[in-house]
């Protein structure tokens, strides 16, 4: 039997933790509710974070080459100042490292952290606002 890596669910799992975490959040886009909520620097800024699936690898037995998957992920975390961004990726990290993600028919190893991001400004969208960008790793065998 040969295995069909399939790299959505690892990315959703992540996404399932920090929802169960309350964490802000969607995948590949800002959030309904996050950033400013009315006209920017005058209104309430709410921190979110953005999940970013990257590449991911296979690796398994001779009879099953791809069965076993790594799958990488950033989070990029976006704040109005940057101590609301590095307490907003310190709830991140509490969320997802160590924590045993849930995908349907494998078994999953704790999620591990690959990168640590440092805070910085980014202006590139309307008023500055700091982000920063961690990677996770989620890695799974066949149940």
């Amino acid at each position: 039997m040969t295995t069909v890596p399939e790299l959505a669910p690892h990315t959703q799992a992540v996404s399932d933790l920090l929802t169960a975490a309350e964490v802000l959040h969607d995948i590949g886009v800002k959030p309904a509710g996050g950033g400013w909520q009315g006209t920017p620097e005058q209104s309430p800024f709410h921190w979110y974070a953005v999940v970013h699936p990257l590449e991911g690898t296979t690796d398994g037995p001779v009879a099953d080459p791809d069965a076993d998957v790594v799958r990488r992920v950033q989070v990029t975390v976006v704040g109005i100042t940057s101590d609301q961004a590095e307490r907003g990726a310190d709830r991140v990290r509490a969320a997802l490292v160590g924590a045993r993600p849930t995908v349907a028919g494998r078994s999953t190893e704790p999620v591990g952290i690959d990168q640590l991001s440092q805070v910085r400004p980014d202006d590139t969208a309307g008023p500055r606002v700091f982000i920063t960008t961690d990677v996770f790793t989620v890695a799974s065998t066949p149940a």
